[in-house]
């Protein structure tokens, strides 16, 4: 609220098939706002009642019955083995139909197999066994020039959304030399002057990709083409900002602080991404022209997650975000000081730094000015201070290539890059 406050958005209903939000003041995005996340109000509200915030999250566990879990969308989960398979069955009471009053989807069953080693997953796919494959830009000579025509690849334009190299600012590890080099702007700064984009692009994406340099997306109708990184790859312009901060190389070639501690720190990434792995050996070996040593970090995914939002104990990860900040506000829990999504250091009971109390400032300032001119002035700002402070350096924006099993009628599928695949009419050939 204008006087510091908190109000909730409330919701009056109207009748069986209609409610109302009552917003407490006006702001740019109501949808948003809402979040429009419905759940079963005879399962959560017991469940709040007796147990808290707590017993609700644990409603739905990976120990409950998947075939006690209730659906508003266009499948019932039916089955869960751990490490294997899921099994959805279709909601025919679902509200959307096609132009025939037909209930969609058409599909009765679907199977998603659980496989993390992506060679394992292409295997499969090209031996007919699974329906459809997520390329890499590895597998694009072979599926598409050696292909046997079993199959038909779609490709889309670069993604909107890109991996992510963030540096822990969390003070539970101030006691750490890596504490205090990655609460320096100029350390960040530096280390995005040393991620060499364009090797990336080759050697990884074949060229099949672009650099993320805005904050964002150009649908967003804030997207500025001016304001774009400036701390591009530069060696020397890296060996200037860290020497800005007392951290030169010795005579051996090796970096060290003002302390004479050397520069050493972990890059956590996961297991199930030959692409991060690539991406990572490119870093570890740019950092190692001057002086820096990069200790290559590979866990599973849960484990990293663990380690982002629970345990805390890791120096930098690559890892990337679903949603594309369409609409300027999305990442209420990313860049706002307090968020859990606030990778660098979440959950702050007040900002921990000047400019992350100005970017929450902005961010709610920008939340409920409806002049368009004002919100850009604001907006702009918003996105300078992040391209500036380097909390996330972003990597690439890669082209999207899916493939599907020619036994599907393609008429109605399409593949772009909002949305991915859009499979709801399909059905199989006569």
């Amino acid at each position: 609220m204008p006087d510091g406050s908190q109000e909730r958005i409330t919701i009056s209903k109207i009748d069986d098939l209609r409610f109302v939000f009552h917003f407490p003041r006006i702001t740019s995005e109501p949808l948003l706002s809402t979040n429009m996340d419905f759940g079963p109000r005879h399962l959560f509200e017991p469940a709040k009642r007796e147990g808290g915030v707590e017993a609700v999250r644990n409603l739905f566990s990976v120990a409950v019955n998947p075939q006690t879990i209730p659906s508003m969308g266009e499948w019932f989960l039916v089955e869960y083995t751990p490490g294997q398979r899921l099994v959805y069955k279709r909601n025919p009471d679902y509200w959307r139909r096609d132009a025939n009053g037909v209930s969609l989807p058409y599909i009765e069953e679907m199977i998603v197999r659980i496989i993390p080693d992506e060679n394992t997953q292409l295997h499969l796919f090209t031996r007919g066994e699974t329906e459809s494959y997520r390329l890499r830009p590895e597998d694009l000579d072979s599926l598409v020039n050696r292909g046997n025509g079993s199959y038909t690849v779609f490709n889309s334009e670069p993604s909107l959304n890109a991996s992510f190299w963030t540096f822990n600012q969390n003070p539970v590890n101030n006691h750490k030399p890596q504490y205090e080099w990655f609460t320096q702007k100029e350390f960040r700064q530096a280390m995005s002057c040393l991620l060499n984009r364009d090797r990336i692009n080759t050697q990884v994406y074949r060229g099949l990709a672009q650099p993320k340099l805005n904050i964002f997306p150009e649908p967003n109708p804030f997207y500025n083409p001016h304001l774009t990184l400036l701390y591009l790859y530069d060696t020397q312009r890296a060996l200037s900002l860290l020497s800005s901060i007392g951290i030169n190389m010795d005579r051996t070639g090796i970096m060290r602080d003002s302390k004479n501690r050397q520069i050493e720190f972990d890059l956590t990434i996961r297991s199930e991404s030959s692409i991060i792995q690539d991406i990572a050996a490119i870093l570890m070996d740019e950092l190692s022209k001057v002086g820096i040593k990069l200790n290559i970090r590979v866990v599973d995914f849960q484990k990293q997650v663990q380690m982002l939002f629970e345990t805390f104990d890791w120096d930098s990860t690559i890892i990337g975000l679903s949603g594309s900040g369409i609409f300027p506000s999305q990442g209420s829990n990313v860049w706002i000081s307090s968020g859990s999504l606030h990778m660098w250091h979440p959950n702050q009971s007040s900002p921990a730094t000047y400019w992350e109390a100005r970017i929450d400032y902005l961010y709610n300032e920008g939340l409920f000015t409806l002049d368009q001119k004002k919100a850009k002035e604001i907006w702009d700002e918003f996105q300078s201070i992040l391209l500036e402070q380097c909390p996330l350096i972003y990597l690439m924006r890669p082209r999207s290539f899916w493939a599907i099993n020619n036994r599907w009628d393609l008429t109605n599928v399409y593949f772009d890059n909002l949305s991915g695949a859009q499979i709801d009419y399909i059905f199989l050939r006569k």
